[in-house]
């Protein structure tokens, strides 16, 4: 599930999950899988629940119905989205990247990005539900 924001301005990926059914012998396999994670479904519905649908219902269920806002940023070119499910997140909200995006250093040392010299610059909360 991708958040778009502006006509082809892809955010971020709230999840993703990759199923490519490719034909075996007696049905399908998820070919974007290790060998060793494959299933064998015999057929191609079967593939789609078990490999895309039932997955993400589970994510709704667990993550999404949970959640009561979604947070946007946006930095030089780099941008997240992430989904918050109670007020003590929100405090958490313009400082998660930062203690990231601070411990990234130069290969001579110097940091990266600093919150006060280079700030956030566009951030969004949105609620979900009402």
């Amino acid at each position: 599930m991708a958040v778009e924001f502006e006509e082809g301005d892809c955010w971020d990926l709230l999840i993703d999950i990759d199923a490519e059914p490719t034909p075996i012998i007696g049905g399908y396999m998820n070919a974007s899988l290790l060998p060793e994670y494959h299933g064998n479904y015999p057929t191609l519905e079967a593939f789609w629940v078990a490999e895309l649908f039932e997955p993400m219902l589970h994510w709704i269920n667990d993550k999404l119905t949970q959640a009561k806002w979604i947070a946007l940023y946006r930095w030089d070119g780099l941008q997240e989205a992430i989904l918050l499910r109670d007020e003590c997140m929100l405090e958490d909200f313009g400082h998660r990247i930062f203690s990231v995006l601070g411990r990234l250093k130069a290969l001579d040392g110097t940091v990266l990005r600093d919150k006060v010299t280079d700030p956030i610059s566009e951030s969004f909360l949105l609620p979900l539900f009402i």
